[in-house]
């Protein structure tokens, strides 16, 4: 509601997917309607924006664009990693509309001291101001989600359903979006309800099957790899910190992006029981409600886990 004056810089973080740039240009649209000048680009517009102007001796044309205005709003600040003419000309467009009170927005998948290939001194005027993190939705959130998209593309979609979508799909809210789209589609195209069996069909491609291939020895390759820890560790009795917390983190992923049952992977981990395996979820889940780094590094390692390349099988 004050623009440039209580949340100035926002930086606005979270994985891909979770609606940042829905977001941005929210802002952006809200701060139309109160009279302002706004300018919404992605990172890689500012750069050759920038780079157009300096090459055709028109720079003083590109400062007039953006420091005149009364908002700026970036979206993936993260492709400006190796571009330091732009991130200094950003630097000093920064601190002018600063100055000025204009408001500035940005968004990142990570937070600004995880931004590496940026100048410090860039980074710290990130922190300065509001640091807002976009968490993946629960399963209450993405019922309400499909149910809110359904309406508005004006879908019926059986309760049973949403909740099948809810509890399959991803947290990435494109997908999600998706996965509806497709669904209206088809049963439009073949003149069908949208059944339970229906969606099973038709999302067969789409429902989190991109996990079913992850097995439990490709877990614990990664995790061994990139927490510097032994795959015999991890199955073992050892209580040394680094590999408590590494086998905790192994048992996690496993449980989320694996096909395989508590009891069995209890016995993988040579755990006496599947509660075991329900207690060390439930502490990782308790964990990254306050520890931002433990929460950063398991989305890293998600990711690694579940990357394809032409080398997967």
């Amino acid at each position: 509601k004050e623009p440039g004056i209580r949340f100035n810089p926002l930086f606005i973080y979270g994985p891909s997917g979770l609606g940042k740039t829905h977001l941005l240009q929210s802002i952006g649209n809200y701060c139309i309607k109160k009279g302002k000048t706004v300018i919404c680009v992605t990172s890689e517009q500012f750069a050759n924006d920038f780079v157009f102007n300096l090459k055709n001796n028109s720079i003083d044309k590109f400062k007039q664009k953006y420091r005149n205005c009364d908002v700026l709003l970036i979206d993936d600040i993260q492709f400006l990693i190796g571009r330091d003419k732009a991130q200094e000309e950003l630097f000093y467009t920064f601190n002018e509309l600063k100055d000025k009170n204009c408001q500035i927005v940005l968004t990142n998948d990570l937070p600004p001291k995880f931004l590496k290939g940026f100048e410090s001194r860039l980074t710290t005027r990130f922190e300065s101001g509001i640091i807002a993190n976009i968490t993946p939705p629960n399963l209450e959130t993405k019922i309400a989600i499909i149910n809110k998209k359904s309406e508005e593309n004006r879908v019926r979609i059986p309760h049973d359903v949403v909740e099948y979508i809810a509890a399959n799909m991803g947290d990435n809210i494109r997908e999600i979006e998706g996965a509806i789209n497709k669904l209206n589609a088809y049963s439009s195209i073949l003149r069908t309800k949208i059944t339970l069996e229906f969606t099973k069909s038709t999302l067969q491609d789409q429902i989190h099957q991109k996990y079913s291939s992850v097995s439990l020895e490709h877990v614990i390759e990664v995790i061994s790899k990139e927490l510097n820890v032994k795959p015999s560790e991890l199955k073992s009795k050892t209580r040394a910190k680094n590999v408590v917390e590494a086998r905790q983190i192994c048992i996690y992923l496993t449980k989320q992006l694996t096909q395989n049952s508590m009891p069995k992977i209890a016995a993988f981990f040579n755990l006496k029981d599947h509660s075991a395996i329900s207690k060390n979820i439930k502490k990782i889940n308790e964990l990254i409600q306050t520890d931002e780094m433990l929460k950063i590094k398991i989305e890293e390692l998600k990711n690694k886990i579940t990357k394809k390349d032409k080398n997967e099988i």
